[in-house]
């Protein structure tokens, strides 16, 4: 199997991602020297092709950014969750394989590295390129090369990332180049894959049903499982919720049920009433009818007085609260605290816990969530997803019951997303009880053991997350999960 190699020497600092060089024709057109070749109509296509093969709904693919909008394109087409890698925008400046590192999760299937990088000179030096292989190696990943049009292969040998040991067998490498004046693709890989490669671009070409691989090169990682136990209690019952605001009803009759052990991602389009749903769970927003129980306890409403009905018992109420742990999506840390006065406040004050016991849960939380260094930082001096991360320490000193979520990343840049929905997902292993409001499709189909779907008010699809991802009986669902496949 002959790979491209990264040849040309930048200032001495490494190699160009733009100096990848794909295989040579002859003069006449003839065979290509490079063997496991396949020629396709166009570059997109062999992106295309290669995608549809490794790739499925639900698999996370890193990608530097800024990216090639072909890249976009073609990734979005197989289902996976784009996630972005920044690069440093300075030229000749060397990637950092570490962002790579911090991106990678149980989902993680694919790199994609391009020659071209927009508005990036980043280069790849030695270190770095096997930083990438190890990476690979270590959590199963295909790296896909982007060489685009960039000259003629070295007659030696490769001396790039897919000639490092044990590279050969997950390196796909695509490219371009003119041949008798048209714009010619091909992509060189191992021969399992080109094989379906060849079968998914036959399939593209005459309107037939794509095929793809029976069983795939590599496995993928096992969802986590989460189906909790038939005899668990019912932590959460949510019946026949319904909340105006002012003419608008934005619940119309909402019932869910959260069983111990549950994680349950609340989807759907903005407006649907997901978040309202939520804040009627811990009465934040008190509904004008139906029930909400907390491990079996129903929270008691007067209904008797004109108007919106009140909590009739408020010492219930924040005692029900206690137990209800919420994390709302732009933090609402006390700014005039530290981190750590900000984990302490609410056990000391309401559980009664004395400063010591509180402030030893706390420094353990913080640790649990990589933010022991801050304890004595104020929110104004932490990163979004750093403060999101406080916030969830926050909420579990309470020792909560139940988790609720209200869209924790929503309020955060692309690129910190990825440590707090590791924290979510730590969470879910350990078999926490959790409702949670997400645009993440591809971590609320990981993580979940159930997915409700909320349209105008109403939850009009609900099932495993395998149904509701992949086999929605509503056409609004399907359009939705279809539009929200990429991050």
């Amino acid at each position: 199997m002959r790979f491209s190699p990264f040849v040309e020497r930048i200032r001495g600092q490494g190699v160009t991602a733009r100096e990848l060089h794909p295989p040579t024709h002859d003069d006449a057109g003839g065979e290509s020297r490079a063997t496991n070749l396949l020629h396709v109509a166009g570059p997109q296509n062999a992106l295309l092709a290669t995608a549809l093969c490794l790739l499925t709904a639900g698999d996370e693919v890193l990608a530097l950014d800024p990216m090639p909008l072909q890249h976009q394109a073609a990734l979005q087409a197989s289902g996976a969750t784009l996630v972005r890698v920044a690069c440093s925008a300075e030229e000749f400046s060397t990637f950092d394989a570490t962002l790579l590192a911090k991106a990678i999760s149980p989902r993680s299937r694919a790199i994609v590295l391009a020659n071209r990088q927009p508005n990036s000179g980043v280069l790849f030096n030695p270190e770095t390129l096997q930083a990438i292989a190890d990476l690979a190696i270590a959590h199963d990943l295909w790296v896909v090369l982007d060489v685009g049009d960039a000259g003629q292969i070295n007659d030696g040998e490769p001396q790039g990332l897919a000639a490092l040991p044990g590279m050969a067998e997950r390196c796909v490498v695509i490219g371009s180049q003119g041949l008798n004046g048209e714009r010619m693709g091909w992509l060189v890989a191992d021969p399992a894959l080109l094989a379906h490669a060849e079968q998914v671009l036959l399939s593209l070409g005459h309107e037939l049903p794509v095929v793809r691989f029976d069983e795939p090169p590599k496995p993928a990682t096992p969802r986590i499982s989460v189906e909790p136990p038939a005899s668990s209690r019912t932590m959460i019952e949510v019946d026949g919720l319904h909340k105006k605001f002012g003419n608008i009803e934005v619940l119309k009759g909402v019932s869910l049920t959260a069983r111990e052990g549950e994680v349950i991602s609340l989807i759907g389009a903005s407006g649907s009433g997901k978040s309202t749903l939520l804040r009627c769970i811990n009465m934040l927003e008190v509904p004008d009818q139906g029930r909400v129980l907390v491990d079996g306890e129903s929270i008691r409403l007067n209904h008797t007085r004109p108007g919106a009905p009140l909590v009739s018992d408020t010492k219930q109420l924040v005692r029900i609260r206690s137990s209800l742990g919420m994390v709302f999506q732009n933090f609402n840390l006390w700014p005039h605290r530290t981190v750590l006065e900000n984990l302490i406040e609410a056990p000391t004050q309401v559980l009664r816990e004395s400063r010591a016991e509180a402030t030893e849960r706390a420094e353990a939380l913080l640790e649990r969530v990589g933010l022991a260094a801050k304890r004595n930082e104020y929110p104004a001096f932490l990163s979004g997803g750093q403060q999101q991360r406080v916030a969830i320490a926050r909420a579990l000193a309470m020792r909560p019951k139940v988790m609720l979520f209200d869209e924790p990343t929503s309020a955060l840049d692309p690129e910190l997303v990825g440590e707090v929905l590791r924290v979510i997902r730590s969470l879910a292993e350990e078999g926490r009880t959790m409702i949670l409001v997400t645009h993440e499709m591809a971590f609320a189909r990981d993580v979940s053991s159930k997915v409700a779907f909320l349209h105008q008010g109403l939850i009009e699809e609900t099932g495993a997350p395998d149904e509701v991802f992949v086999h929605p009986r509503s056409e609004r669902c399907r359009q939705f999960v279809n539009a929200h496949q990429t991050r």
